[in-house]
């Protein structure tokens, strides 16, 4: 029976722990909220089943039995929801008749026609015994998770790379949670098999934590093998320093003689001032090893896969781009051999082709620069230098449009290791923006600065950008601009993915952008 005590008391703990985790994360996210209603679920009914496991009297094993009856009834609704949310489906209809079903019996759950009662079975003091709705209710839960199981395999041929990921996670848990939980009703018909299972169940809510996080699915590993790392280097120094205060009193009242315990305490504390030096620098070395090399590794597989769903957007976006020059190409093709004689409509032919000609160009050059960028070619770069090139080069639209420059640079070394024409594509284009998005009489701020990296802000006092737009602006083909190809950010964010640089925009509407690169 303690095997029992303790897997339900564990089912409940991680349940409710991961599950508040996930939601802290994002709490706005409706695939957060729904796994951590899952969780709750669970954690509710495994508690139950705690002090139901845990009742003296029969009085009292019944009232729990009926609650954690009460709170298994939402599980399937609440899987469902959860696998819903996860695959993006908009038609919630088989969702609300799962509610409605959890409804009526959760009614059924407090009357003798769902659990008849208790008894002693095998080892258990007191178990459960079906009444004539019981069966139903399994039949239900069966239907409705089963469902949720079917939707997930439907759609997992047709899900991007990450997303199958996530569905490999939900199916694996799924199978761990059910496969536990179906061991529990065997003996709720006198079937003589123990509900083994249960002990396995409390295994699913961190798999399904790491399904939900997705690219936060970095943070959550990284916290588990540090804290693992760390607890294992903490516990072997503390052995190696009890060791050597052993040793070393020992030693001290061999040769000295003395019997005091003054002394043995000063002695551990002097000990320890010269241990805590070295359980700080052990520390350091895992993070700089271990935790660092592993965060690398996730970060450049997350990469990948952000890359992989990028490119599959490119599709739809040369389609549209691409449809418009050619269309007017067209047009003009078609009446040339009508007014071939036409000065005046051949000079206008011939600068609207070569006009369009140069965007189809610009557009392919801009799209094998994002989808197939060109060997690095690292150097020591001086972005101060840089940075002059460029607005040098702009300098002329800065005029224009009675732009006020101010300029911060840091008096440290601006010196970092990059590729210089890659890093002077990235400078142009996002400067470039900035200016656009000014217009006339605003301001464009730069400012450098060097902590533990040597950070580029270029901040302008345009009209900011709404928060939708802020999470798309490095998609390929979104543009705010009428006459935007949308790839120019795209490729910006990629040539700083290879620098193992990080670029991120703050922006507040009305009252302007900053970009912010980190080298």
């Amino acid at each position: 029976m303690l095997t029992y005590y303790i897997t339900s008391l564990l089912t409940t703990i991680t349940c409710l722990g991961l599950g508040v985790f996930v939601l802290c994360k994002n709490t706005k996210n409706p695939l957060h909220r729904s796994l951590f209603r899952l969780n709750l679920a669970v954690a509710l009914w495994s508690f139950f089943l705690f002090l139901h496991y845990s009742s003296k009297t029969m009085p009292a094993a019944m009232a729990n039995l009926r609650l954690l009856q009460a709170a298994s009834v939402f599980i399937p609704s609440c899987y469902l929801h959860f696998i819903i949310n996860l695959l993006g489906i908009k038609d919630r209809k088989p969702l609300r008749l799962s509610y409605f079903l959890s409804v009526v019996f959760l009614f059924i759950s407090f009357t003798p026609l769902f659990v008849s009662g208790v008894e002693p079975k095998l080892q258990f003091r007191f178990y459960a015994t079906a009444g004539p709705l019981y069966l139903p209710w399994i039949i239900t839960y069966i239907a409705i998770s089963g469902y949720g199981i079917y939707l997930m395999l439907k759609n997992y041929n047709a899900s991007p790379p990450l997303k199958k990921n996530q569905i490999r996670y939900v199916l694996l848990a799924s199978l761990i949670g059910f496969a536990g939980g179906a061991t529990i009703y065997p003996l709720f018909y006198n079937i003589p098999f123990p509900p083994v299972g249960e002990h396995i169940i409390f295994l699913y809510p961190f798999i399904f934590a790491l399904a939900v996080l997705k690219h936060n699915i970095l943070d959550l590993k990284i916290v588990i093998k540090r804290t693992v790392v760390y607890s294992l280097s903490v516990i072997l120094i503390t052995l190696t320093y009890l060791i050597v205060v052993l040793l070393a009193e020992r030693l001290l009242r061999n040769i000295v003689g003395y019997q005091s315990l003054w002394s043995t305490v000063i002695a551990a504390i002097c000990i320890a001032l010269l241990f805590n030096p070295l359980k700080n620098r052990v520390q350091a070395l895992i993070e700089k090893i271990y935790i660092k090399s592993a965060y690398q590794r996730f970060k450049k597989e997350l990469l990948e896969s952000d890359k992989q769903k990028a490119l599959a957007q490119l599709a739809a976006g040369m389609a549209h781009e691409i449809r418009n020059p050619l269309t007017a190409i067209k047009t003009f093709s078609e009446f040339l051999p009508e007014k071939f004689d036409d000065a005046q409509f051949r000079e206008k032919f011939s600068r609207i082709v070569t006009t369009e000609v140069n965007k189809i160009d610009s557009l392919i050059t801009q799209l094998i620069e994002f989808a197939k960028p060109s060997a690095l070619n690292i150097s020591p770069t001086d972005i101060h230098g840089l940075t002059d090139y460029t607005l040098d080069l702009l300098s002329s639209e800065v005029l224009k449009h009675k732009i006020k420059l101010i300029k911060h640079y840091t008096k440290d070394d601006p010196m970092v290791e990059a590729d210089a024409n890659k890093l002077r594509h990235v400078l142009f284009n996002i400067i470039k923006n900035a200016i656009e998005a000014i217009g006339d009489n605003g301001t464009l701020t730069i400012t450098t600065r060097r902590t533990d990296r040597f950070v580029i802000e270029i901040a302008d006092t345009g009209g900011g950008i709404t928060q939708d737009d802020l999470n798309k602006i490095f998609e390929p083909f979104f543009s705010t601009k009428e006459k935007g190809a949308g790839l120019g950010l795209a490729v910006v964010q990629g040539i700083v993915a290879e620098h193992n640089a990080t670029i991120s925009v703050k922006s507040t509407l009305g009252s302007g952008t900053t970009f912010i690169l980190q080298f």
